[in-house]
């Protein structure tokens, strides 16, 4: 069974943390940079498609994905963290347009807020090593997987740190096993 946190003490705590953050530091960092580009060439989104990025901080899938949908595509970022969202938005920025939302990506009324700037679903949708902040995994990928993702031909893909050991990991690839999302096996040393 999926392990579950208290919402009403989680989410303000990871704002906390996040706000107090060096976010520049963050972007810069060759670890960050070198995640968010490995995942943006392993889910390789195509250009024209809409895609939301969930618990995007400082943007840096974001920002890599909405240079290869191009102009034609629209990238949404959303995250629980005003200051993240502050250094997102103040990034130069090629291809997409790029709107950065403020909101809590396992509030279903603040998703909605989301589909609402593309009026549909998304083709794909992303979320890059915050499994660890969310109260509720599994909750968090079925409500993502039914109400974001395009029917049939959309995709939802998603980092954990370890998905054979960290509990996290655990719990999203039974998730992603009872909501039929096909987890494969990933990694660049």
């Amino acid at each position: 069974a999926a392990e579950v946190y208290a919402k009403e003490k989680l989410t303000p705590a990871v704002r906390e943390y996040w706000n107090a953050r060096d976010h520049a530091g963050y972007d810069r960092s060759q670890y960050h940079r070198r995640l968010a580009q490995d995942f943006v060439d392993f889910v390789r989104p195509q250009r024209g498609q809409a895609v939301l990025d969930l618990a995007c901080g400082t943007g840096l899938v974001s920002r890599a994905i909405a240079e290869l949908v191009g102009v034609n595509g629209i990238v949404v970022g959303m995250d629980v963290t005003e200051g993240m969202l502050e250094f997102a938005r103040a990034q130069p920025t090629q291809g997409a347009p790029i709107h950065y939302l403020l909101g809590d990506v396992e509030n279903p009324t603040d998703l909605q807020s989301a589909v609402q700037i593309c009026n549909r679903k998304f083709d794909l949708v992303t979320c890059v090593s915050s499994l660890p902040y969310l109260s509720n995994v599994e909750d968090a990928v079925q409500l993502w997987a039914k109400e974001l993702v395009q029917p049939e031909a959309g995709r939802l893909a998603v980092t954990g740190i370890d998905t054979q050991s960290f509990v996290r990991g655990v719990v999203l690839r039974v998730a992603c096993e009872r909501n039929g999302v096909t987890m494969p096996e990933w990694s660049k040393d």
